[in-house]
Formats: C-alpha cells, sequence, structure tokens
C-alpha cells in the first residue's frame, strides 16, 4: 500500500500529535523520549523530533518513510531511529522510552495478535501515552482490493483491550462510532 502515491496523502498520526501535545504539555520533560508505533510515513515522528523529543518509530514496512524523513534519520541517528518491526513480535533490544504513540495502527492488525501487541508496547511505555485507534473499515482497502481494518471492533472493545495494560487517563476528541482516541498512563 506504501508503494501507492495516494495513500501518503492521509497521516492520521500527524494530524493527531497537538492532541498529544496539549495533553501531555505539562508532564514531558526535556530529554524525554517517545515511540511511534506503526509510524507510517513518520511525519508524526520528524514532529516529535523538532519538538525535541529522542524518537524511535517503528512499522512493519520499510518503504514507509516519506523520504524528508528517510534523510531526518541520516542526519540525527542519535535522536531519531528507525525500526521495522511486528508489533505482536517486538525485539527486546528495543528499549522503553517515556512515552508512546500509536495512532490508526491497532486496527490494522489481525485480532488474533492484538494482545500481544498491546503487551509488548506496554512493556516499552514508562510514563503514558496516546492511543487513536478507528472503529470501521477505512475505504482505501478497496482501491487495493485488500481489507486493511483487520480488527473491526468497538469502542467498549477496544477500552476493554487497553486497560488490560495500562490506567486509561481520558478520552480525547471523538468522532462518534469512526474512531476514538484514548490517554494512557502506566
Amino acid at each position: 500500500m506504501w508503494r501507492r502515491p495516494e495513500y501518503r496523502q492521509n497521516s492520521p498520526g500527524f494530524h493527531a500529535v497537538g492532541e498529544f501535545f496539549k495533553y501531555f504539555q505539562d508532564q514531558i520533560d526535556e530529554g524525554d523520549s517517545i515511540i511511534d508505533f506503526g509510524c507510517g510515513t513518520g511525519q508524526a515522528g520528524a514532529f516529535f523530533f523538532v519538538e525535541g523529543l529522542s524518537v524511535h518509530m517503528v512499522d512493519i514496512a520499510s518503504n514507509c518513510l516519506d523520504e524528508k524523513v528517510s534523510h531526518l534519520l541520516s542526519l540525527c541517528p542519535e535522536k531519531i531511529a528507525f525500526i521495522e518491526a511486528c508489533l505482536w513480535d517486538l525485539s527486546e533490544s528495543l528499549s522503553p522510552a517515556d512515552w508512546i504513540y500509536c495512532c490508526d495502527v491497532l486496527e490494522h492488525l489481525p485480532e488474533k495478535h492484538v494482545d500481544a501487541a498491546l503487551f509488548h508496547m506496554a512493556s516499552r511505555t514508562k510514563k503514558g501515552g496516546f492511543l487513536q485507534i478507528f472503529l470501521k473499515e477505512e475505504p482505501f482497502g478497496d482501491l487495493i482490493g485488500k481489507k486493511l481494518h483487520l480488527t473491526v471492533q468497538s469502542k467498549e472493545w477496544w477500552v476493554d483491550k487497553i486497560k488490560k495494560y495500562w490506567k486509561v487517563d481520558a478520552f480525547g476528541p471523538e468522532v462518534e462510532g469512526y474512531r476514538f482516541s484514548v490517554y494512557i498512563k502506566r
């Protein structure tokens, strides 16, 4: 899907970074780190870097990053890095970060792997983070002839899963029946 230019036009992760910073602004310390799970184009990770966070971006697709983000990785490898990995089978070499960020990703996982992914993400969370989950299939799948949201469940189903691994601190702006955001703490 990353080979299709029209898929790169929309970056839900980048569009939600303001929600993350607005909510956690008084809790983020200088030198904090963040992991962007399912980073996609890397636009959100680049924004976190510009805001002074040390960033690890994780995605299963090696070709997901925008060209400008790939260039940034080569310029500042000590402050921003990319790891190609599967969320339900993360390497122990990925160290915990102060914060995690995961936007428009979890619904793309096969349902049988959701708990393992949440477990691995939680084990790498020191302070808290932001999750945004879409509750319906996305139309881009029709363009490539594949279903992209493999776990389409209710908000209640997702919240029950999330509460196994984190404390739900608050819910963010929501498009009823379409997507929701949740702020989590350790």
